[in-house]
């Protein structure tokens, strides 16, 4: 990329907020930087609800009558998680990550515990000196039942999703990544900001 010379205007996108089980959860914004757009991840479904489309997309929200809802589809980066459609236990996927989609709700037909999606990998760069994940997706919630969780936020830097009723999924903790769904009348966790860093050869910048 060929930076131009002088000011050059940065738009840094903001991660989206966490809502209630009733709506999807708020898309990020994109980023742009010389004519370049990272395109905002989508938002995780609520209630009944496909996830989000994004730059990477939301996991699906839950429903109760066995249907299997969609994850968002990730026009750059992975596409969000399906619901597990079990009627009486119903986990939501993860969200999508930079470097892999997010994990399908697990719901066992057979018994035992059932899961929300982990959220899809990020990716890891070098690129400000030490190697750090970006991207991470955020883990769905389980509904339910004692002995159920939540998924866990992809590459441990988005946001887990809630292993308790009525509680809150987390928000990520690192750069460009999902929160955590939520449990009942809990809140969403928030995703994080985008990231701008400029690596140039000696002499280029």
């Amino acid at each position: 990329m060929t930076i131009p010379s002088g000011a050059t205007p940065v738009t840094i996108g903001q991660g989206g907020t966490g809502t209630t089980s009733a709506t999807n959860g708020n898309s990020g914004t994109n980023s742009v930087f010389n004519g370049v757009t990272a395109t905002g991840g989508g938002g995780g479904g609520g209630n009944t609800l496909a996830g989000s489309a994004g730059g990477s997309g939301g996991g699906a929200g839950f429903s109760s009558s066995s249907a299997t809802l969609a994850g968002g589809t990730g026009s750059q980066g992975n596409n969000g998680g399906l619901n597990g459609s079990l009627a009486s236990d119903y986990p939501t996927g993860g969200g999508g990550g930079q470097g892999g989609a997010g994990i399908n709700g697990s719901s066992p037909t057979g018994g035992g515990s059932t899961h929300g999606g982990n959220g899809g990998a990020g990716i890891s760069s070098s690129i400000n000196g030490t190697s750090t994940p970006y991207g991470g997706g955020g883990g769905g919630m389980f509904v339910f039942h004692a002995g159920d969780a939540g998924g866990t936020g992809g590459s441990g830097i988005g946001g887990s999703g809630s292993s308790a009723t009525n509680g809150n999924g987390t928000s990520a903790t690192g750069p460009s990544s999902g929160g955590g769904g939520l449990n009942g009348s809990g809140a969403g966790g928030n995703g994080s900001d985008g990231i701008l860093i400029i690596s140039c050869t000696t002499g280029q910048c």
